[in-house]
């Protein structure tokens, strides 16, 4: 069996840091928001941040997106452990070349990030 997709872990990861479709059902967007007398449209909603937007943070590509879902984390000691462990094992596997691991653990990509992630709290799939 394969990985995940890139379409099954953004959906994943999505849904853990709170981001559903507005209107799934009927698929029409929500005209609720007005900023300097323009009504704007957002079509995904974030539960947990009350955030509106046209589409979810691109959690695969980037990094910004992701250091917000990796902020879960740092809640608790023992998750984000376990997080910096599972990154480790992903970028030493893929990136070591030599430099240090801290280093290449500050430079993970967000894909290496997200897949740390996802195996962090036990989403991703084989």
């Amino acid at each position: 069996m394969s990985d995940m997709t890139e379409e099954e872990q953004q959906k994943a990861i999505q849904e853990i840091c709170g981001w559903r479709e507005a209107f799934p059902e009927s698929g029409t967007n929500h005209p609720e928001t007005r900023k300097g007398g323009i009504l704007l449209t957002y079509y995904w909603v974030n539960e947990i941040t009350h955030k509106r937007a046209m589409e979810p943070p691109n959690y695969l590509y980037s990094l910004d997106a992701m250091h917000e879902a990796e902020e879960m984390f740092h809640k608790s000691f023992e998750s984000s452990t376990m997080y910096l462990c599972e990154l480790e094992r992903i970028v030493y596997k893929t990136k070591h070349s030599g430099i240090g691991i801290g280093f290449a653990i500050l430079n993970a990509t967000a894909a290496q990030r997200a897949k740390a992630f996802l195996k962090t709290v036990t989403k991703w799939t084989e």
